[in-house]
């Protein structure tokens, strides 16, 4: 269409009007136009039609992520937008360009991590109303509290920690440009520490009594945790074939008569010395 066109009544539903792509906003556009009875055209008063363009707000689901225990997790554009995650959605066809914190987690700490240290400095801490752009969403990063941990994977009803957010589609007017608040499930997994098999030597007709130190150091049991949580004690899950294997509460290396191991037995490493295993009278011998 060119100024001086003119347009019959028979040809205005073809009559359409396209926006650049991306913008929209009250007052967009203006279109003068003079209207015609067949025969001359009104030179008097000269109308307008005013163009309003109305940005969709997109749309999100919830989200769900686990970190780990006494450490970070960081975030990706990728949960806010794939399918099985955020599952990011926008009718108008705008590119997802980031999310808005409508509201902040109880336990953990969510923070932007701007140097990238895994260290929330000053100045990293994250607001409500904050926008994180998509390019800067992996700064995005939540610590749960030191040594704790919760919530079941996949599981949206029972989750360690959570916070809500919008996402963005860069809508320069705020208006629409945010999606209704969602939220993102927190779960803490506390991977289980390792073991090695261990030997020891009891002497023949008397008791040997373990240690913390048989399970932990990295010539006996070697014990590792990824979390970094300190041996803990241990649990008894079998009980030996040959000989007897108590807990001497009263300290005289007899096993007495309620003294004896049973298993699930949680024992701390405070007490791991009360553990005695005492072998048959007269055998010796090797496993």
């Amino acid at each position: 269409i060119e100024i001086n066109d003119e347009i019959l009544v028979a040809d205005f539903s073809s009559l359409t009007y396209s926006p650049a792509t991306g913008v929209s906003g009250n007052n967009y556009a203006k279109i003068g136009f003079q209207a015609s009875d067949g025969i001359r055209y009104d030179i008097i008063s000269k109308s307008s039609i005013i163009i309003n363009i109305t940005n969709n707000a997109p749309t999100t689901d919830n989200i769900e992520v686990t970190a780990p225990k006494n450490s970070s997790y960081a975030f990706k554009s990728t949960d806010f937008t794939d399918a099985a995650s955020g599952d990011y959605k926008d009718q108008d066809g705008d590119a997802f360009a980031g999310i808005q914190i409508a509201a902040l987690p109880d336990s953990g700490t969510l923070y932007n991590d701007a140097d990238g240290d895994n260290i929330i400095d000053s100045g990293e801490n994250i607001n409500v109303g904050d926008t994180i752009l998509s390019a800067d969403v992996t700064k995005l990063k939540y610590t749960p509290t030191t040594g704790e941990s919760g919530g079941t994977e996949n599981d949206t009803t029972d989750n360690y920690d959570f916070f809500t957010f919008k996402v963005y589609d860069g809508d320069a007017i705020p208006t629409n440009a945010y999606s209704t608040p969602a939220t993102a499930y927190i779960d803490v997994l506390n991977a289980p520490p390792t073991a090695d098999n261990f030997t020891v030597t009891a002497p023949k007709n008397s008791s040997y009594a373990f240690t913390a130190n048989n399970f932990e150091n990295n010539i006996s049991g070697n014990y590792a945790d990824t979390n970094g949580d300190a041996f803990a004690g241990i649990q008894i899950t079998s009980l030996p074939a040959k000989g007897t294997l108590y807990y001497d509460t009263d300290g005289d290396k007899n096993g007495e008569n309620g003294e004896e191991a049973t298993a699930n037995t949680l024992i701390s490493p405070s007490n791991i010395g009360k553990l005695i295993f005492t072998p048959t009278a007269g055998e010796s011998g090797t496993p």
